[in-house]
């Protein structure tokens, strides 16, 4: 019996965390759990006026995963390795390696547009205009309101159209 009450302890718990995040001030969310039921109840308990209100205290700051439409960095360790070892590989010449470093990385973090841009530079140094136009217009793609990286991909498929 113990295993099909953990599935309501669960959506219990829940329940109790969402009604604490939609708490406004002056109310107390609770949260009355009958074991035997399925369904719980909520009452809310009003803002006493006569009580002084107590400044309600500030809610920290959660910081969220980057997005790779305005932050172009990383924090993957994997990632950052993998761009680390392409770089050294592209400045030695071995551009076959650091395009197979680069992929691998993409596969981690597909839309970052930093490495699709290091790609098409492997590319565009390779010969491979096509390909590297189109690795540009995929880094453009995930830079959004990156002005300078947007500048650099679109250096990137003018060279490889002959345009430069």
């Amino acid at each position: 019996m113990k295993h099909l009450r953990q599935p309501l302890l669960w959506a219990t718990c829940t329940v109790a965390l969402e009604l604490v995040a939609c708490a406004t001030p002056g109310t107390l969310p609770t949260l009355d759990v009958n074991i035997g039921t399925s369904e719980p109840s909520t009452t809310t308990i009003p803002h006493d006026p006569s009580v002084p209100a107590t400044e309600e205290p500030a809610r920290p700051v959660l910081k969220l995963p980057p997005t790779y439409s305005d932050a172009q960095t990383t924090t993957h360790p994997a990632v950052l390795a993998l761009l680390s070892e392409a770089t050294r590989q592209e400045n030695g010449g071995d551009l076959e390696v650091a395009a197979a470093k680069l992929e691998r990385a993409l596969r981690i973090e597909p839309r970052n547009a930093v490495l699709w841009h290091h790609l098409a530079t492997v590319r565009l140094r390779q010969g491979q205009a096509q390909l590297a136009v189109s690795l540009a217009q995929k880094s453009n793609s995930f830079a959004a309101h990156d002005s300078e990286l947007v500048e650099r991909n679109q250096r990137i498929i003018e060279q490889a159209r002959g345009r430069n």
